[in-house]
């Protein structure tokens, strides 16, 4: 095994995706304060024009999808979990921004696979709430229709 896969498994990165602003923001002629360079955001105060910069590992522009963020730090998370490490992914973010989405449907992708069948993986999905639990849930059972995954809460 690699060095470098090692120290990833080791260690913690923080990502940060920014997102669009939305109808409201837009319509009320609110100013996009934030902008991007790779593992940076400059927040912009548009009243006195100062910014500060804040660096993380991963910075996700506005652009970026969901398999954007997903093959950058998601994959490698999942696979070394489906191999047996304790792995944790943490994501915090305002309603409807496609946290579940991006890594709930490439996780389901690898569970599907016959390679993956063959060493019965199984994920556990933690939640701090029920409420969550069962959003993440009804999710699971929505994108796997069909096929034969099982999920339990």
């Amino acid at each position: 095994m690699s060095d470098t896969k090692e120290t990833n498994r080791d260690s913690i990165k923080v990502a940060v995706r920014v997102r669009s602003m939305n109808k409201n923001e837009t319509s009320a002629g609110s100013t996009n304060v934030i902008s991007t360079q790779p593992k940076i955001v400059t927040i912009t105060d548009p009243t006195s024009n100062k910014s500060k910069d804040f660096g993380f590992d991963y910075v996700f522009p506005t652009s970026s999808s969901n398999e954007d963020v997903y093959q950058s730090i998601g994959r490698d998370i999942v696979s070394s979990a489906l191999e047996g490490y304790n792995c944790c992914i943490l994501a915090y973010g305002q309603t409807g921004t496609g946290k579940t989405a991006g890594f709930l449907l490439p996780l389901i992708e690898i569970l599907t696979t016959s390679r993956a069948k063959a060493r019965l993986p199984r994920a556990i999905i933690l939640e701090p709430t029920r409420e969550l639990a069962m959003q993440v849930l009804d999710n699971f059972k929505a994108y796997t229709a069909g096929s034969t995954l099982k999920a339990a809460l």
